[in-house]
């Protein structure tokens, strides 16, 4: 099972990347009102740019912390930390230069003269954000998830104070949103470094024996795992972005994100269970898979009530989040959501820790070949922009099939044993139950102002869901996590 300990590391990096993503949504919120839906295309495609060559120059190097810390000493983790982060400087460095020189390749290849200066003023970034990668790898390790959560929403609040107030003060546009964002990433660069050592502060200093080409060795696998994946998460932007134009790409990249909670829960388990894993893949195997069964089981039931609300109330979200003028973006929203009924469990810690890095590599590419053929024709075709976006969730579907396949064999267990199908079944039939009266009352009082709507439903949806969980016995005492003094509260969780 997941340790009350790890449960409680995981609930702080939770919090972390729930403010992250809290904070992260505010900003569009705001910058899409302000913004006209050309310019705002404009910010959202080098964001779309940075987010895409991110994956590749990261090289597979954050979970190289939560894999080397834990297998040396205390005392030799500075060095492990020192040799990465040098790592990172340089390739930081590197990506910065290629956004400044190659801005103008990538405003031919994205079709938008605009973006040429814009990825110009955004080039210092990738410098600053770089190092700060992986420091929750560091944290977790040493049980310190609680600054995680701190340096998250101080940093994010940061960020986000420093693209909105020139627009909304000082009439700015959305280059002036850009160096606010330059800004910010350079204090969050000095918070992290900081932080990055205050684990082993006052410790003498040990050199390690792990080695660059051993640190190279463990990341490359990673490094084309992470090529593929970029290839698979950029292809559907790509085609919209080039093909169906800047105003079309902004209701897309609106629409089609993650659902916060998905990426946030996720995150947080990976980022707890990695170096978990790592440890026990050389002590004791067998107890990775109660683990895995606990973590999985835990996430689904967040994960799965907040998917069936958002797919079935998308529109709402959508007009609540960035204006009437985005509630064609609930299609992609609604779209994008069936991807946390099958997306609730991260595969890369688990196939890391067994040496299926390989494997884990072979399943990203095999699908981001396939979806990139599929797109073409899709806009060869003239398909509605909303059916590369289903082609992208049916592939990710396919990848998680595949990858449970490896998981099953690696643990030797059945694909059964891997998936607690029945309580999955429950969950879903009680989300869906839950639905029911609010989407009826949806037809009755359409003409209400969107925040109420998303206000009444909500709490009708949750209310069903809340009383429905006590019927059926589905408990969520595993998952909320309380201190002896609010221990009493547990008796109002089912």
């Amino acid at each position: 099972m997941l340790s009350s300990s790890n449960s409680r590391q995981a609930t702080w990096v939770a919090i972390g990347q729930f403010s992250a993503f809290a904070i992260g949504v505010i900003s569009p919120m705001i910058l899409s009102r302000y913004f006209t839906k050309v310019d705002y295309g404009t910010y959202k495609q080098v964001m779309y740019v940075y987010n895409t060559m991110l994956i590749v120059f990261t090289f597979g190097l954050p979970k190289a912390y939560s894999y080397f810390i834990p297998r040396v000493h205390i005392l030799q983790s500075k060095d492990v930390i020192n040799k990465i982060s040098r790592i990172f400087v340089i390739l930081g460095l590197i990506f910065s230069l290629l956004l400044f020189f190659g801005a103008s390749l990538i405003s031919n290849v994205l079709n938008n003269p605009d973006i040429e200066d814009a990825v110009r003023w955004f080039s210092p970034t990738p410098l600053f954000l770089l190092p700060v990668m992986g420091l929750e790898g560091i944290l977790v390790s040493y049980k310190k998830a609680k600054h995680i959560a701190l340096f998250t929403f101080v940093t994010r609040l940061l960020t986000l104070l420093c693209t909105i107030v020139p627009v909304i003060l000082f009439d700015g546009t959305y280059i002036h949103s850009i160096i606010g964002f330059d800004i910010a990433s350079l204090v969050t660069c000095a918070l992290s470094y900081y932080l990055k050592y205050l684990p082993t502060r006052g410790l003498s200093h040990e050199r390690t024996e792990v080695s660059y080409k051993e640190i190279f060795s463990f990341s490359l696998p990673l490094l084309f795992a992470s090529l593929w994946i970029m290839l698979f998460q950029s292809t559907n932007q790509f085609f919209v972005s080039r093909y169906y134009g800047n105003e079309v790409f902004a209701e897309f990249s609106n629409g089609f994100m993650d659902l916060p909670i998905i990426p946030m829960v996720i995150n947080s388990v990976a980022t707890v269970i990695a170096p978990i894993f790592a440890g026990l893949a050389v002590n004791n195997k067998g107890e990775i898979g109660p683990i895995w069964n606990s973590a999985l089981s835990k996430t689904v039931k967040i994960i799965y009530p907040i998917s069936m609300y958002c797919i079935l109330f998308s529109g709402i979200v959508m007009t609540c989040l960035y204006g009437r003028q985005y509630a064609d973006s609930g299609v992609f929203f609604s779209i994008k959501s069936i991807e946390g009924f099958f997306s609730v469990i991260p595969f890369y810690p688990i196939l890391m820790a067994m040496g299926k890095t390989r494997e884990y590599s072979r399943v990203h590419m095999i699908f981001a070949v396939v979806l990139i053929p599929i797109d073409y024709i899709l806009v060869h075709f003239s398909a509605p922009v909303y059916s590369i976006g289903i082609a992208y969730v049916f592939c990710s579907l396919c990848k998680v099939f595949f990858q449970f396949k490896t998981v099953g064999r690696s643990l030797d267990y059945s694909i059964s044993q891997l998936i607690p199908i029945k309580e999955i079944l429950k969950i879903l039939f009680i989300s869906f139950l839950s639905t029911l009266i609010p989407f009826a009352l949806l037809h009755v009082i359409a003409g209400v102002n969107e925040w109420i709507l998303l206000l009444i439903t909500g709490s009708l949806f949750f209310l069903g869901y809340y009383v429905l969980c006590w019927m059926t016995n589905l408990t969520y005492r595993d998952v909320i996590l309380l201190n002896e003094k609010l221990k009493p509260i547990l008796k109002f969780i089912p």
